[in-house]
This record gives C-alpha cells, sequence and structure tokens, in this order.
C-alpha cells in the first residue's frame, strides 16, 4: 500500500509540473507576440495602427467623469445598421452616456435626426480630446484624440485606462486638418469590438455603396469623409505622408492613392483639397495595413 501511494504521489507531482510548464509555455508566446506587435513601431512612431487579436479579458470600467449624451442616428435604407456584430459604443471606449447642459445638436444629413454631443464634458474628461467619428447606422460617435505619441493610446482608451482595445488617435505629428494628410489609427479585433473593426469592409463595392461617407465632428464644426479609395497598404505607402513639398508631388500621390482602391468611388478629389486616412491592421496581411482614405469637406451646416 504504501509502495503505491508513493507512485500516485510521483505521478499527481508529475501532472502539476506539467500543467504548469503548459502555462508558462502560453504566457510566454503570448508576451513573444505582443512584443512582435510593438516592435513593428519605430522610435518616432511608425505609422500605421498594432492590433492584437487578442481580445479584451472584461469590459472596461467606464469613467467617472460626466460624458455628454451621443444618440446615434437612425439608419436608414442607404446606411443599414450592420447584423453580424454589434454596434461599437461607449462601452468599448472607455467612456458613457450621460446628459448634460453644454449639449451641441448636430445634423449630420436632413434625413438623420440630430445627434446631441456635449464637447466640453469630453474635453474634460480627456484633455487630449479632439473630436468624434461615426459610421452612421453602423459604428456609434467615438471620441477621437491627439496625443503627444503614436503608442499610448494603443492601449489606453478614453479615460486613460489600460486597455488593448485602445482608442482612436490622429499620428501626433499632424497638424490636425491643417496637413494635406490627417492620419487616424484605430485597432481592428475581429468582431471584438475593435475602434476600426468595420475598415476591412470597405474592401467590397457593396459595403462602400451602403457607407460612403464617414463624419467626423470637432468643436467648432463637422466634416464629411467622402471616401475614395480604400486598399490594402504597406506602411512605406504613400498615404503615410501627412505633408508634401510641392503640389506636383500630392498630386502624383493622390492618383496614386485612388488607383490602389479596391473599390469605384467616382469622388473627385485634387490637390486643392485635404485629405483623411484611417489606418488599421490588414485582416489578410500581418505586416499590412488597410487604409481607407477620404476627402475632407466642410459640413454645410457648422455649428
Amino acid at each position: 500500500m504504501t509502495k503505491r501511494k508513493r507512485k500516485k504521489g510521483s505521478f499527481s507531482s508529475a501532472l502539476l509540473l506539467g500543467l504548469i510548464f503548459g502555462v508558462i509555455l502560453v504566457l510566454g508566446q503570448e508576451l513573444a507576440y505582443q512584443h512582435k506587435l510593438l516592435s513593428q513601431y519605430d522610435s518616432n512612431g511608425m505609422q500605421g495602427a498594432i492590433v492584437s487579436v487578442i481580445p479584451p479579458s472584461d469590459t472596461p470600467e467606464p469613467t467617472e467623469s460626466a460624458i455628454p449624451t451621443v444618440e446615434p442616428p437612425d439608419a436608414t435604407d442607404e446606411m443599414p445598421a450592420e447584423s453580424e456584430d454589434p454596434v461599437q459604443t461607449g462601452a468599448i471606449a472607455g467612456y458613457t452616456y450621460s446628459e448634460g447642459s453644454d449639449e451641441v445638436a448636430i445634423t449630420l444629413r436632413d434625413d438623420y435626426d440630430p445627434i446631441m454631443v456635449n464637447f466640453a464634458a469630453f474635453k474634460g474628461t480627456n484633455a487630449d480630446f479632439v473630436g468624434m467619428m461615426t459610421i452612421p447606422g453602423v459604428v456609434d460617435l467615438l471620441p477621437v484624440v491627439h496625443g503627444s505619441d503614436n503608442s499610448f493610446y494603443l492601449d489606453h482608451i478614453f479615460n486613460k485606462s489600460y486597455s488593448t482595445v485602445g482608442t482612436l488617435f490622429v499620428d501626433f505629428r499632424n497638424s490636425l486638418l491643417q496637413d494635406e494628410n490627417t492620419i487616424v489609427y484605430g485597432h481592428n479585433f475581429h468582431n471584438q469590438g475593435g475602434m476600426f473593426s468595420k475598415l476591412v469592409n470597405y474592401a467590397k463595392q457593396d459595403y462602400y455603396d451602403a457607407h460612403p461617407t464617414i463624419y467626423y465632428l470637432t468643436e467648432t464644426g463637422g466634416y464629411a469623409i467622402e471616401i475614395f479609395s480604400a486598399y490594402e497598404a504597406s506602411t512605406s505607402d504613400l498615404v503615410y505622408n501627412l505633408t508634401f513639398s510641392t503640389e506636383a508631388d500630392y498630386s502624383a500621390s493622390l492618383e496614386h492613392i485612388k488607383s490602389m482602391s479596391a473599390v469605384n468611388t467616382g469622388v473627385e478629389v485634387t490637390a486643392m483639397d485635404n485629405i483623411m486616412t484611417l489606418s488599421t491592421c490588414s485582416d489578410i496581411d500581418y505586416n499590412g495595413r488597410f487604409v481607407v482614405v477620404g476627402k475632407v469637406t466642410p459640413l454645410s451646416n457648422n455649428w
């Protein structure tokens, strides 16, 4: 009997050691993977958002600060709501909805109900706040920040809590909407609530036809981002240039960007226009990016 007990104990110990070794191995592989992702950024802030395919472990705690009411616009036949995954909301982005006294009524189009936004409350919660972005009927209004680097908001949500979901952020080198090209980065978490998880759908013509415009809203006015190109891009692509030394260089870059598009848009863009590039990780190429590029057009009913 004593001999059998020792064998049973040895077997249990071996099993336990095996389990511990397995856990250590899995954790080591995950850490190595995350390091590989982060290493894709250079010291100056490599263009193109880094994306982890590992979803967040739980829902981020909402900020305690007062955040405004943001009612998403009603979906229409032109812009139907998506059914394959949930609308991205403040619970994911790290902010909550609450009423405020400084709300601004925003009308994106005559056939949309007004949206009420309290920009002052967002700014009071995070001084890096610069605006809101939405795809009507698909993605709820999400805050956009402009930080001092291209790394912090890769793994921090709007209330600056740590989360791999991250936040939409403008390239820190940009003079926001003053440069020829303003770049906004965001994660693609493959239906796990990533900030730009919808962008890769713009590789399909029918999706573009249903959602040709993304809106960017600021304290002083709003802008329609009229999409004219969407495609797989390397981090060395001309689309990642923020400014251009000559009008000819800018025109050549615009022609390149238009020629690369996976969809036909019919949107005219010239060197007289400013553009906005939305960049996320590619579903196809681990080292690549997917970009959606639009002409920045001020809304006629700026507030």
